[in-house]
């Protein structure tokens, strides 16, 4: 999509395919994908979504969706992802899913769906978290067996008693449940007359008592054996639960409430009313009876929050939290008269504007305020010198926003006594970084457009654990000193030029130095970094041999050193590869050689083993980091280059592609059971295809075109039902094309190149040079009988026509 753009341009855009957020940098014309996620769409799903034929990904979760799964999703042939999760579907699930041959992600989870799960190779070989929060579901992936509730055995038949046997059961369960608190009560009325007096109730003589449990039974008791019971029952609950709470802040409250629109119906305010027995998302002081608390995160409130809202007159709010709301205002100064507010939370509205020059009550700044996001809104200009001189503020969020500079000169950063966490991401902030104070850990600023060098007051943090200044235009070296204590160093996409030479970090999880411009060696130190999982130096510079070293790395599990300039074998006898934890590696694009042996792949554990189970939770690579943060990479899957930002446990990936690798493809490729991308191509591999590559029955995208493969395709990648994406152009590849589904639906350019190929998906018909030869074998052994039934009268013609020769030339020649 976007090939007829000029200058080479291509649209690109974020979708959630299987589970993960992609960035596709390419939109290929053939890819369909239907996002209505995270809304609030009520209603059936319609039927007529199986007539997008050339669907391949549908996201309908988070919605309030209900009725049945429509059966018509059995046509959607092509979808690879089906997402349904968190909506209000019931009944079962369609047995025509299984025909969906591409499924390679389901996720049917949080609603209410019953019976049993369609048994086919796509469903099953499911995580059991794609079908968890429906009771009812049953089978595989699931730990629930079907069979063991359609069994009922004799003993449970004979113990169903009938209606008036239940009647006693009930009758019993409402005596002993019920018997003892009137007795209690009886007891207490009896000991305590004077609770009870007939001014409560006077025209009441006796009380009928409704069982629940048995509602054909009533029980007569006087009303001045039991009345006391009640009274007392009625004092205690009501003193209880019912907490102080002044009349001026409900009222301030409920006005603050009428101030705006509710977007949905199931609004957390809908409980208060002046005489409300609870007040949801609010807490009042015991003793005070004012609002301490007020949590309406998500509470559907719309409108313009103003400089006189009731909000402000609750003065002795201390934890305020209005996120994921719709204001659409200016941010208030007003928020500065709340002075023992120690927690806002304001992110995810529509606040515009600058943020106000000035924040507090004549002299009094907000002095307890330890926590203040911001984010996720439209906030530009300036941040104000206020913010720094907060004396308690320890954590602060400004990030995606549209702010560009810092008011006041860098060193009023550095004044702050007390930040540890200082969020910065996604705005315009531009030219030099500022200073930093010692006391922060975590600074997340990434996409940016920071310039400069690196600050060396970076190198005051006693503790900085955590930096992340991806995406700017920060050049020069990377400080030494940021190579002591950090466990996630993430400089990507930056202008940077050189890596420190000494690295004794053993607490460092990833180092993510991709798309720079460094240059000369990988450093070697990198080998004391024991807890290393993530490795990124992707597009830069480096010249170096293959780093057999990093194998002393225990957790290692993503190492990618594609589009730099790399070179020799990756295999060595000295140096045998054991990457014991390695799930992706992607060396594509450098000048790496020689063969591969056969038992290459042979240590590889983490990639042989299983896809794991974790009881029902998806894991990520980078759960263990702080702050929510996972690392992201870019890999050719599927033909396209994607972003994946988040990477699963169990994602594995062998990109190999653009080498100079010669030899067979080693047969020790089909012991990584868990592979999902494998890409061989641009090299000079030769050989056959190995069969092995049918044991990859996780495999979805196959590349190993643009090589000297030679022999037929292996029938036995028919069977690999995942496999959704297949390129073997331009080998020597010769016979028939494996008609499995997965493959006959390849685009026939998927092929080309291979002169001697024949068979669906290309035209060229093996069927019909068979039916050639068929022919010509056949007209060639009708032409050999027929030569042997005449020979006999043959011969015989010759002997005759032989002896009148002989009968008249003798007289000829007597009487010459």
């Amino acid at each position: 999509m976007g090939d007829s753009y000029s200058l080479g341009f291509q649209p690109s855009l974020y979708v959630t395919n299987k589970g993960l957020h992609l960035k596709l940098e390419k939109i290929l014309r053939i890819f369909g994908a239907i996002d209505f996620s995270g809304n609030r769409l009520e209603g059936q799903i319609p039927e007529s979504i199986g007539l997008l034929k050339s669907l391949i990904a549908l996201d309908l979760s988070n919605n309030r969706f209900m009725g049945y799964i429509p059966s018509s999703l059995g046509k959607l042939t092509k979808l690879e992802s089906l997402d349904l999760s968190r909506n209000q579907l019931s009944g079962r699930i369609p047995q025509e899913l299984v025909t969906l041959t591409f499924l390679a992600y389901v996720n049917l989870s949080q609603n209410k769906l019953t019976g049993p799960i369609p048994q086919s190779t796509q469903i099953v070989g499911q995580n059991g978290s794609s079908f968890e929060g429906n009771v009812d579901l049953c089978g595989l992936p699931l730990e629930k067996r079907c069979f063991q509730e359609n069994v009922q055995p004799k003993t449970q038949i004979q113990q169903s008693k009938s209606p008036k046997q239940e009647q006693v059961l009930n009758w019993k369960a409402a005596a002993i449940g019920y018997g003892p608190g009137v007795l209690f009560g009886i007891a207490i009325g009896q000991q305590s007359p004077f609770i009870y007096t007939e001014a409560f109730y006077p025209h009441l003589s006796s009380l009928h008592i409704f069982f629940f449990f048995f509602p054909t039974m009533t029980l007569h008791v006087p009303l001045s054996s039991i009345s006391c019971l009640f009274a007392l029952s009625f004092l205690v609950t009501t003193l209880v639960s019912l907490p102080y709470r002044r009349l001026d802040q409900v009222e301030s409250l409920l006005a603050f409430k009428n101030e705006f629109t509710l977007s949905c119906n199931n609004s957390v305010t809908n409980s208060w009313t002046l005489d409300a027995i609870s007040f949801d998302g609010v807490l009042f002081d015991e003793d005070t009876g004012g609002v301490t608390e007020l949590k309406l995160r998500g509470a559907c409130l719309s409108g313009t929050l103003d400089a006189n809202s009731s909000l402000f007159r609750l003065q002795e709010i201390k934890y305020l939290d209005l996120s994921y709301n719709d204001f659409s205002s200016s941010l208030p100064a007003e928020f500065g008269r709340l002075t023992d507010l120690e927690y806002l939370d304001l992110h995810q509205n529509r606040f515009t504007g600058e943020l106000p020059s000035s924040i507090s009550s004549n002299t009094t700044v907000l002095t307890k305020l330890y926590f203040l996001d911001l984010s996720n809104n439209s906030l530009q200009g300036k941040v104000p010198e206020w913010l720094w001189n907060l004396p308690s503020l320890t954590a602060l969020s400004l990030s995606h926003n549209s702010l560009d500079s810092f008011e006041g000169s860098p060193e009023f950063l550095h004044s702050s006594s007390v930040l540890v966490y200082l969020f910065l991401n996604s705005n315009a902030f531009r030219g030099y970084f500022p200073n930093i104070p010692p006391t922060v850990k975590y600074i997340l600023a990434s996409d940016n457009n920071f310039t400069g060098e690196m600050p060396l007051s970076l190198c005051n943090s006693r503790n900085l654990l955590f930096l992340d200044l991806s995406n700017n235009r920060l050049s020069g070296a990377v400080p030494r000193c940021l190579s002591d204590s950090l466990a996630v160093l993430n400089l990507h996409h930056n202008n940077l030029r050189s890596l420190p030479d000494t690295f004794s970090n053993s607490s460092l999880k990833m180092l993510d130095v991709g798309n720079n411009q460094i240059s000369g060696k990988l450093p070697r130190s990198l080998v004391n970094c024991k807890s290393l999982e993530f490795v990124n130096v992707e597009s830069n510079c480096f010249s170096d041999t293959f780093p057999f070293w990093l194998k002393s790395l225990p957790n290692l599990q993503v190492l990618i050193l594609r589009a730099n300039r790399f070179y020799g074998p990756i295999s060595s006898p000295q140096y045998p590869v054991t990457f014991s934890k390695l799930l992706i590696i992607d060396i594509s694009l450098n000048m790496f050689d020689g063969s591969l042996p056969p038992n290459y792949f042979v240590s590889w554990s983490a990639a042989i083993s299983s896809r794991p189970e974790h009881n029902g939770r998806v894991k990520y690579i980078g759960d263990s980091y702080t702050l929510g943060f996972h690392p992201s990479m870019i890999m050719n899957f599927k033909g396209t280059n994607m972003e994946l930002e988040r990477i699963l446990n169990f994602f594995v990936v062998v990109d190999f592609s653009g080498n100079r690798f010669v030899g067979q493809i080693p047969e020790s490729i089909g012991l990584l059971k868990s592979l999902v991308v494998l890409n061989l191509a641009n090299n000079g591999f030769t050989g056959h295809i190995p069969s092995s590559l049918a044991n990859l029955t996780k495999l979805e995208s196959l590349n190993i075109s643009r090589n000297q493969i030679s022999g037929p395709i292996p029938q036995e990648l028919a069977k690999l039902s995942f496999l959704s994406y297949i390129n073997m152009s331009h080998n020597k590849l010769t016979g028939q094309i494996p008609q499995g589904i997965q493959i006959v639906r390849q685009d026939q350019s998927a092929f080309e190149g291979n002169i001697d190929l024949c068979g669906f998906p290309l035209q060229k018909s093996c069927f019909r040079d068979n039916v050639s030869a068929t022919t010509q074998a056949s007209h060639a052994s009708k032409a050999m009988h027929t030569l042997n039934s005449s020979n006999p009268l043959l011969l015989f013609s010759i002997l005759i026509v032989f002896h009148f020769v002989l009968l008249f030339s003798i007289p000829l020649s007597t009487s010459l």
